[in-house]
């Protein structure tokens, strides 16, 4: 996707779904897919450990699509698990005139340490800023 058509995606499922599988490294199901009673409804799937009685058999379990473009608190995920510390990648959130900006990059070695930014993204909620950015970074 080009940066345009990223700017262009509206909050809601479908950037979800997005975030999940290029950000985050989810398997998503099919937005028509039957997955454990969730009939319609995307969503992820996680190999891990089960427990029966005793034994542990490792599956794919079933989860709901988390709300990262709609929800700040799933979208602050993002930032501490998809494109956080594991990477050494470096975040800056601000607003101004009632929209939020997302920067990801790495910090310069330079006396005024200035963000060499890899993605950046906006929006009139900082979930949705933070998805733009993040799918930027990672040049989905």
């Amino acid at each position: 996707m080009t940066p345009a058509e990223i700017d262009a995606l509206p909050a809601g499922p479908e950037l979800d779904a997005l975030v999940s599988e290029k950000v985050m490294g989810e398997m998503v199901t099919p937005a028509e897919g039957l997955v454990a009673g969730l009939v319609g409804a995307r969503t992820i799937l996680r190999y891990e450990d089960n427990d029966i009685g005793g034994v542990f058999i490792k599956s794919w379990k079933p989860y709901p699509l988390p709300p990262y473009s709609t929800d700040d608190a799933a979208a602050l995920a993002i930032i501490k698990t998809g494109l956080g510390r594991g990477s050494g990648a470096s975040w800056r959130l601000s607003t101004a005139c009632g929209l939020w900006f997302a920067e990801v990059g790495f910090w310069k070695p330079e006396p005024t340490f200035p963000l060499d930014v890899f993605g950046e993204g906006r929006g009139e909620m900082l979930a949705l800023a933070i998805c733009r950015a993040a799918l930027k970074a990672v040049k989905a």
